[in-house]
């Protein structure tokens, strides 16, 4: 039983921004997006043994051609070749990423001029400080250094014959 006398506030919303024309909203908005248009991070790797830098849009390494969401971002991928895709965008102008995002939807991101790949068995990415990545779909902090190696043949599958398909898995169990 309830003896308390609670007071629940009317809900409001937050003021909603039009981004008109003129408008101080939209002004920021720009000299956001000027402003991380023109970060530019050098980040040193080591691939195949061979130190390079870079600014890229997009680093990733890839075994397979989709990267999720049927975006493929390495369309060319093998994943029994035993070598990992290193695949960069390079940064591109605002009014070309319908242009970018179509491509990596169609399997066509490797006709880009935006784009590199170079397959590696491993490679080392050395960062000015640990920091989160997104891994296999997942948000993961990593160290500053980052080690990748292929490891050909790493998961074994058992594929069933059809004979074992057949039989039934746990006989009487459900009798």
């Amino acid at each position: 039983m309830d003896n308390g006398v609670f007071t629940i506030p009317s809900p409001r919303n937050e003021t909603v921004l039009n981004y008109a024309p003129g408008s101080r909203e939209r002004a920021d908005l720009q000299t956001e997006l000027q402003r991380q248009q023109n970060i530019s991070l050098d980040i040193p790797l080591l691939i195949n043994g061979k130190e390079i830098h870079t600014s890229s849009f997009l680093m990733t390494f890839a075994n397979a051609g989709q990267f999720g969401n049927n975006v493929f971002i390495s369309p060319d991928a093998k994943i029994d070749d035993g070598l990992l895709d290193f695949c960069l965008i390079s940064p591109f102008p605002q009014i070309l990423a319908p242009l970018v995002g179509a491509q990596a939807l169609s399997k066509t991101i490797n006709s880009s001029h935006f784009y590199e790949m170079t397959r590696v068995v491993e490679a080392q990415i050395i960062r000015e400080r640990s920091g989160w990545v997104h891994f296999d779909g997942e948000p993961v902090n990593l160290p500053k250094e980052v080690e990748f190696k292929a490891i050909p043949a790493g998961i074994k599958i058992m594929q069933p014959t059809e004979k074992m398909l057949k039989k039934p898995l746990f006989p009487g169990l459900l009798n």
